[in-house]
């Protein structure tokens, strides 16, 4: 594996469920938030009724990634996110704290590795729990590593993240996190450039937003 893939699979790793998921988990937020945990910032709530959905159903909410993406060839890239998953970024009670239901990820990457492309759906009980999960999961994610933080004008109220410093000298991350009724989805991508997400992957992000 290069290392600019290994770089890049750290970086991504900052919004991913862990071990159990993407390898390593040197760089996964840290575990230990609880519903109080001060918010840095609110992720659109879209209340209303809960959907509970399966993890297949959430699956096929996956929208086709834009042109250039392959499946990731490093496993597991894609699959389920189950309570024991949640539970590497939250803690051995977080999944009961937040009432975590179920959750899905796809990520996919170039053929030559520089880029990767990464959505991920967690399922709550209520949207009050994906909301205060939500702004945990911000406030973790800037705790870790120093970004910019604004909102995503594509998605009204979702929160849109930076970094300011490569992971592992090489790779930044460039996310939007949101969250429909009771479901929080988190978009990533990973490159080696700093700056804003591009657009076309923010228009994407956009158009899978719409699906939840």
């Amino acid at each position: 594996m290069s290392a600019q893939r290994r770089a890049l699979r750290g970086a991504v790793l900052l919004l991913c469920v862990g071990a159990a998921a993407c390898g390593t988990p040197s760089h996964r937020p840290k575990a230990g938030g609880s519903p109080s945990t001060s918010p840095s910032s609110a992720a659109p709530t879209g209340a209303g009724s809960p959907r509970i959905l399966e993890e297949s159903q959430l699956r096929d909410l996956v929208i086709p990634m834009p042109t250039g993406f392959a499946p990731c060839t490093t496993a597991p890239q894609s699959g389920p996110i189950s309570p024991s998953d949640f539970e590497h970024i939250q803690g051995p009670t977080g999944a009961i704290a937040f009432h975590f239901v179920t959750g899905y990820q796809c990520s996919r990457s170039t053929s030559s590795d520089s880029e990767t492309l990464r959505v991920e759906f967690y399922e709550f009980s209520t949207n009050s729990d994906a909301k205060d999960w939500s702004q945990v999961y911000i406030s973790e994610i800037v705790g870790q590593t120093p970004s910019d933080q604004s909102s995503f004008p594509l998605i009204p109220g979702a929160v849109a993240l930076n970094s300011q410093e490569p992971v592992e000298d090489t790779a930044y991350v460039h996310a939007v996190i949101a969250v429909a009724n009771n479901i929080v989805m988190a978009v990533s991508y990973a490159n080696d450039r700093a700056g804003s997400l591009p657009v076309t992957y923010g228009v994407w992000a956009a158009r899978q937003y719409a699906q939840l």
